[in-house]
């Protein structure tokens, strides 16, 4: 990745000490076209009481859009979300979906509810095609996340949708929750391309289904979310 050591935008140089208002001003003006600089995550970082206070203020997700465009980099949100909840998001995120892949796929696949249920059989048939076709992990770990949603009875379809649309309308998502928007034949889809999508037009652009379920739990926390009912367990 490019991270712009060699070519960055002149930042304010006295960007610590400016006020906060001048620091927005700083980020807004090198955005969108310099989206890969370490001193945009450094004083984004910097920002972050100012962000907190404009996030539980907003009247919509178009106000963050327009005062904080780069919270929509996914690297920068999760950066905020660590420093919201205190802890290395990533890391405890890694551990979180190893242990639960190792345990959740082959506990369910043997719960007589779940064998007798044609949706976790279409889930777990849709798993074995994924893991036979691909050699990484993430199959595992996405059949797990979904069949924990499934077994607990929380709608899926306000976790995911899946589209083979490229002229998608969000207008037209079923849900003002953050969902998981993606672009391709499958969750387990290497080729597609996801997006986070909060109020049917905000959007957080992700590196595939992994990150894209990572951001959207996330959200709900980030952006002080009440879980919609048939996704509250």
């Amino acid at each position: 990745m490019n991270t712009g050591a060699l070519s960055t935008p002149r930042l304010h140089p006295r960007a610590k000490i400016l006020s906060p208002k001048k620091k927005k001003k700083s980020l807004l003006e090198v955005f969108p076209d310099n989206q890969e600089n370490l001193n945009i995550s450094r004083l984004m970082l910097l920002c972050y009481p100012t962000v907190r206070l404009n996030i539980n203020n907003r009247e919509s997700m178009n106000d963050l859009e327009k005062a904080w465009p780069f919270l929509q980099r996914c690297d920068i949100f999760i950066a905020h979300a660590s420093r919201l909840l205190g802890k290395d998001i990533m890391k405890e995120w890694e551990l979180s979906v190893e242990h639960l892949a190792d345990t959740a796929v082959d506990k369910l696949k043997s719960n007589v509810h779940v064998i007798k249920n044609d949706q976790f059989t279409n889930v777990l048939t849709e798993y074995k095609n994924a893991v036979t076709s691909r050699r990484d992990v993430k199959p595992h770990i996405i059949a797990s996340i979904i069949l924990v949603i499934m077994y607990f009875q929380e709608d899926q379809d306000l976790f995911f949708t899946i589209t083979k649309d490229d002229d998608f309308d969000f207008s037209s998502i079923s849900t003002p929750y953050p969902i998981m928007l993606i672009k391709g034949y499958s969750i387990y889809d290497e080729l597609a391309s996801v997006k986070v999508i909060i109020e049917r037009n905000y959007m957080i652009e992700v590196s595939d289904p992994m990150e894209g379920i990572l951001v959207t739990f996330l959200s709900y926390y980030v952006f002080d979310f009440a879980y919609p009912e048939k996704l509250a367990k």
